[in-house]
């Protein structure tokens, strides 16, 4: 039988007007709808930040509910051993929640040039919350766990001044925003996603020596033990 002359004459239009259509008669096409761009991973990393501080929030409130003993320290020397305990405790929830949140980033498709800049991101966002966390653990000795919730607050917006603003631009008023721990751990991020202005030493050192001093502003805030009739009814109101 020979070829059907229409279906040979359909065919040879079909390779001049649409060659594809013979080469590959099946493709597909891909579209990012959530680009890693400057733009778009700005605010991303914006609203991520805060996020960081409310999960170090409430892990620190968790961590600090679930070891108040039954029984209070009866010497200062107890209670911050206590604290030290604490403190074990909230640098090990902020090691997984950092590390989520650096897996979460490349899923999103941050673009890390290579091993080093993913591990140096997720290291910058751990020590980060470790400084929120003794921020915290302070507010709570000096406020007490029932009044320690104002504090996330001034945390957010005093931090924020300093990380979401281009203080360069900004009012004089405003310069201080450049001391606090989140503009650092912002531009550190953007230091090591889109190879921006390489201060990256400058950020992780002025974050570790944010972490160390809340550390011990937090341990040598540490509450003295009161007497066993009211410390009762703090722990028992803190276990509430």
């Amino acid at each position: 039988m020979g070829s059907d002359p229409s279906t040979s004459a359909s065919v040879s239009a079909a390779a001049v007007s649409a060659p594809r259509l013979l080469s590959q008669p099946v493709w597909f096409t891909e579209n990012n709808l959530h680009p890693a761009t400057v733009q778009v991973a700005t605010f991303g990393l914006t609203v991520g930040m805060i996020l960081l501080v409310v999960f170090t929030w409430s892990s620190w409130m968790a961590t600090y509910g679930m070891t108040t003993p039954a029984t209070p320290p009866a010497t200062l020397e107890e209670a911050r051993a206590l604290f030290l305990a604490r403190f074990v405790v909230i640098t090990w929830i902020t090691f997984c929640i950092s590390l989520s949140f650096t897996f979460i980033w490349q899923a999103l498709g941050a673009n890390f040039p290579s091993a080093a800049a993913w591990v140096s991101f997720w290291l910058v966002h751990w020590l980060n919350m470790v400084n929120y966390g003794m921020t915290f653990a302070a507010a709570t000795h000096i406020l007490t766990f029932q009044k320690a919730p104002a504090a996330i607050l001034f945390m957010i917006i005093f931090n924020g001044v300093g990380a979401f603003n281009e203080l360069s631009l900004a009012n004089p008023f405003y310069q201080w925003g450049w001391a606090m721990p989140m503009a650092h751990a912002v531009m550190a991020s953007r230091t090591i996603i889109f190879n921006g202005r390489d201060q990256l030493g400058i950020n992780v050192g002025a974050l570790a020596i944010w972490a160390v001093f809340m550390f011990f502003v937090a341990f040598f805030t540490v509450p003295k033990p009161k007497p066993a009739d009211q410390s009762s009814s703090d722990a028992s109101a803190a276990s509430s």
